[in-house]
């Protein structure tokens, strides 16, 4: 007589057979969508370029929280995904120009492309020539 496995048994065989077939593949394929470098100085220059002082930015949320009757932010709440994203919008155009160019038409790809440059951080002033 066959041994009676359990669902869990069966599930957690079938897991591990596609672990060693599928993990392999996708690692493939993140390899391949990932943002190797960033490219200029100058780019990352237009990345960190802000339109609105840090003044208007925090009147941007005031006025926001005050049109949707917000007294506080609740952190990861839908309103302040929503009020981030436009200030973010407001305060950095180039940034949303040039998320989308060369060929970044995923959220993933523009996303692991911002995190480049966040990760980098801001680029060194020039220094002024005496």
């Amino acid at each position: 007589m066959p041994e009676v496995k359990s669902p869990r048994d069966i599930l957690g065989e079938v897991m591990a057979g596609a672990q060693k077939t599928q993990t392999p593949l996708l690692a493939e394929l993140l390899k391949s969508d990932r943002v190797t470098e960033v490219d200029s100085p100058e780019e990352r220059q237009r990345f960190w370029q802000s339109a609105l002082t840090d003044e208007q930015e925090q009147q941007m949320w005031a006025d926001a929280m005050a049109a949707r009757g917000l007294t506080q932010l609740v952190p990861g709440s839908r309103e302040v995904l929503d009020i981030g994203m436009a200030v973010s919008k407001a305060k950095y155009p180039t940034r949303f120009d040039m998320m989308t160019a060369e060929g970044r038409t995923t959220e993933a790809q523009q996303a692991m492309w911002a995190a480049e440059h966040a990760r980098k951080g801001m680029p060194e002033p020039k220094p002024e020539a005496p």
